[in-house]
């Protein structure tokens, strides 16, 4: 059975800051600790208050879980390899427990404090800048300076691209998990419904796949309501002939999956969205066919976009597809587009996702999910060759 391989994950880190020249990354969001040291830390997830919980990746040696006292208990049932420090909660002289006075600065002190130890004089420390708030980041700057801090994502990310083993079989299983839940969810939408009753069998499908996965996401668009909000809409139903997209993943040991199918509700099947959706499958077939190691990531895009433009010469997006792994939000960095030359290598996992959204504002998105492998790739799931006729 295979298990989170912390050293794998240590080390690639490691060589990524070396490249980049980093003394050391200070992490702060939920997904980046976990990943650099195993811990899921609850609070960090639920709040993303910065400071919480801190991981320091050193350019050498052991990485660092920085946690409170309360957390200590839960990480070292977790964690392995990994060096694991606690803080306290400020007590004062008369007794009274004034938490809400505590140093918001604690963790990252430490952090500071841990970081002098193993290297007296940094010239280079990675955080995760945009994500950084004011208060945090001043007190950075006024023990590191602004010249030695460094935007740490590019080497975060460049490390996360590349799966380890465990990874990859932890991202198919969720896909497939997810692929299950969406056909569940399509056989029990009919006419009538609502936004309510459609996430009601969506939340009821994911639940039957399994105590496994804990939770999920969903940003499911039904008819011309294009744009997914968090509160369901209950103003209008579901008509003969509307377009229903099924956009969300199936959370699996803090990775997640991200699949999209789209399907016609009831048994009518307008012929114009059938052309439309047989097209952006050509497209999606071709990034699958051309995938594989060496294959810059920009010319998959280019060769995506030519498929469909020959039809819809005004069609543009984004991307056609993005790395994928433990961040909450599904798109990770690299991603297809126009501009990311880099090569497709062995253990990369990605969403290749193709979407449009046509003259009457009903949208499509075709997303299914692969690994990179030796001579191809692995493909974890395939979205259904027609708009489903239910």
């Amino acid at each position: 059975m295979l298990t989170r391989e912390q050293t794998s994950i240590q080390e690639k880190l490691q060589s990524q800051m070396a490249e980049g020249g980093f003394d050391a990354l200070i992490l702060t969001l939920p997904e980046s600790v976990y990943y650099a040291t195993g811990m899921p830390n609850h609070l960090l997830y639920a709040t993303h208050r910065v400071g919480t919980c801190v991981a320091v990746v050193p350019k050498t040696g052991r990485c660092i879980l920085i946690c409170d006292a309360e957390d200590v208990q839960g990480a070292v049932s977790i964690c392995r390899d990994v060096e694991i420090q606690e803080y306290s909660l400020e007590t004062f002289s008369d007794g009274k427990d004034r938490s809400v006075l505590v140093d918001p600065d604690k963790a990252l002190r430490i952090a500071y404090e841990r970081i002098r130890s193993f290297c007296s004089n940094p010239q280079r420390i990675g955080i995760e800048w945009q994500t950084m708030p004011y208060d945090r980041m001043m007190f950075l700057i006024s023990v590191f300076g602004r010249d030695v801090l460094a935007d740490g994502t590019d080497p975060l990310f460049k490390a996360r691209a590349v799966k380890t083993p465990w990874e990859i079989s932890v991202l198919k299983d969720a896909a497939q998990a997810t692929d299950r839940a969406m056909y569940e969810t399509c056989l029990n939408i009919d006419v009538g419904m609502t936004e309510e009753d459609v996430l009601y069998f969506w939340n009821k499908a994911c639940f039957n796949q399994g105590s496994r996965f804990f939770d999920r996401h969903s940003v499911h668009t039904f008819a011309d309501q294009h744009t997914p909000v968090y509160i369901p809409r209950t103003f209008f139903r579901l008509k003969e002939g509307d377009l229903c997209k099924l956009d969300g993943t199936l959370i699996h040991k803090g990775y997640v999956s991200d699949l999209a199918r789209v399907f016609s509700v009831g048994k009518y099947v307008d012929p114009k969205k059938e052309t439309i959706y047989e097209l952006l499958l050509r497209a999606q077939d071709a990034a699958f066919e051309m995938a594989g190691p060496g294959v810059r990531m920009s010319d998959v895009y280019r060769r995506c976009l030519g498929i469909i433009q020959s039809v819809i010469p005004e069609f543009t997006v984004r991307n056609v597809g993005h790395s994928i792994g433990c961040s909450r939000f599904p798109t990770e960095q690299p991603v297809f587009n126009a501009y990311e030359d880099r090569q497709l290598e062995p253990n990369m996992v990605f969403c290749i996702e193709i979407t449009y959204c046509d003259d009457s504002d009903s949208t499509y998105t075709l997303e299914d999910m692969m690994v990179i492998t030796e001579d191809g790739v692995d493909r974890f799931t395939a979205v259904p060759r027609t708009l489903l006729r239910l």
